[in-house]
């Protein structure tokens, strides 16, 4: 079971090695509004659909999205692999009324930021993100991502918005397993460099 999670590695002869590497780097809280497009450029990213069709209002989604509680939304659930390992479940919910007639088909390099953009003529304009540790419980996702349910994973949920409109086109939520690595580079400002101290206040 242990090897199936990728978690140990076999070897003829020799037995059986805990990993000491990870499926992917990605590049958290990088300028890329995009999950997607935070992976590394040579990953071999496959996006999958699972599910893609429009759906009764969910009041916590609807009332997320500043809709009416009955408002009909288009959900879209996606899988994406990399070297063949699962690593990320995503689901959007946009307003139905907007979007019933985009298909997976149509999507833009793969990309919903990339088609809201140049399909919709919508320009996003900011994302937000909120990230928590937690487990699994969604039975579907543990499936799709090949973990047993109650795996630690790294959830996140977020809102996207375009320019010109106060409410939210787009709620996310994404279901990152284990063995993906997150990474980010900080650099210092140069036009606000550290103040420097006296000796004196070294001494207080």
């Amino acid at each position: 079971m242990l090897v199936d999670q990728s978690w140990l590695a076999r070897e003829r002869g020799r037995g059986a090695f805990v990993k000491d590497q990870t499926f992917v780097g990605f590049t958290l809280l990088s300028e890329n509004l995009s999950l997607a497009q935070q992976f590394p450029p040579d990953a071999d990213l496959v996006t999958t659909s699972v599910s893609h069709e429009i759906i009764p209002g969910e009041p916590r989604v609807s009332g997320i999205l500043r809709l009416s509680d009955d408002a009909a939304l288009l959900y879209i659930r996606r899988l994406r692999e990399v070297d063949g390992q699962p690593v990320m479940v995503c689901d959007s919910y946009l307003p139905a009324d907007r979007f019933h007639d985009l298909k997976e088909s149509t999507f833009v390099r793969g990309s919903l930021y990339a088609t809201l953009e140049e399909i919709y003529g919508y320009i996003i304009a900011r994302s937000e993100r909120h990230i928590v540790a937690q487990e699994l419980v969604d039975q579907q996702v543990a499936e799709l991502l090949a973990v047993p349910p109650f795996s630690p994973i790294m959830y996140f949920t977020g809102l996207t918005f375009v320019e010109g409109e106060k409410d939210p086109i787009e709620y996310m939520r994404s279901y990152v397993r284990e063995c993906v690595a997150f990474t980010n580079t900080v650099h210092r400002n140069p036009d606000n460099p550290p103040s420097r101290r006296s000796p004196k206040e070294d001494e207080v």
